[in-house]
């Protein structure tokens, strides 16, 4: 997988993709692990924190700091998952939920390009059975085989009255991606609460600041024109930003 991504010149973007790197390790290991589901039924990931500073395998900096694997974490072990995977001939979806009750869903189901111009879209909708592990929708290859896929990303959303999530399919490596500078927007709603959008495609947006505050995501991607809500645990004076296209320069 270290090949997956380019090899950034400054240690700060080094580091940055080192994280994104570890996380996309263990996103692709837990997913296979609950798509295997009965046989596998749970899964335990090493290691938590640091007792002292060092660039390791913890998901928890020796600060505290959460690292790109415990957000993705947070969102892989979430009790609903949509996974992914692609086949010979087919891209398959795959619904994984570990709560009892059944509820029923709608399905959209949307090629973007990094523009956010629409390329293909199907909506549908199906009933996610009690701790159940399904596959739910599949989309011949045949379908995107005039695209671009290197500028490409599926859109899989499913919305309820319980609850509803997004994932995001890539077709090729991030290396791979071509990708262009995003406009990162960061609107101040109050002084806990900021909104990011963005014109096009930010991948890996990664949120900082000289003062300590805890984000309630990061290391996400923003799809064009598509809007963010991010909560902080204490004020702060400002936001930075930057997503995996800076590292490319």
């Amino acid at each position: 997988m270290a090949r997956d991504y380019k090899v950034p010149g400054r240690f700060e973007d080094y580091l940055y993709v080192s994280q994104l790197l570890q996380a996309d390790g263990m996103k692709i290991a837990i997913e296979a692990h609950r798509r295997a589901k009965p046989y596998c039924m749970g899964t335990l990931f090493w290691q938590l924190n640091d007792c002292w500073p060092v660039t390791s395998w913890s998901s928890v900096d020796y600060y505290g700091r959460w690292k790109a694997l415990q957000y993705q974490i947070k969102k892989s072990f979430d009790n609903c998952l949509i996974s992914i995977t692609e086949e010979k001939n087919t891209y398959k979806v795959y619904i994984i939920n570990d709560d009892l009750n059944q509820f029923e869903v709608q399905f959209d189901i949307t090629l973007l390009d990094f523009n956010g111009k629409k390329l293909w879209n199907a909506f549908t909708t199906a009933v996610i059975m009690g701790s159940s592990n399904s596959v739910y929708y599949e989309i011949p290859k045949e379908k995107f085989s005039t695209f671009n896929l290197n500028k490409a990303v599926l859109s899989f959303t499913i919305s309820s009255e319980i609850q509803g999530m997004q994932q995001l399919h890539y077709f090729v490596k991030p290396k791979d991606l071509q990708l262009t500078k995003p406009n990162i927007q960061i609107k101040k709603i109050d002084a806990l609460t900021y909104e990011l959008s963005s014109d096009v495609l930010a991948k890996n947006v990664y949120l900082s600041s000289e003062q300590e505050t805890f984000f309630s995501d990061n290391y996400f991607d923003v799809l064009p024109n598509q809007k963010i809500e991010i909560k902080l645990s204490k004020p702060i004076q400002s936001i930075g930003v930057k997503s995996l296209f800076d590292t490319l320069q």
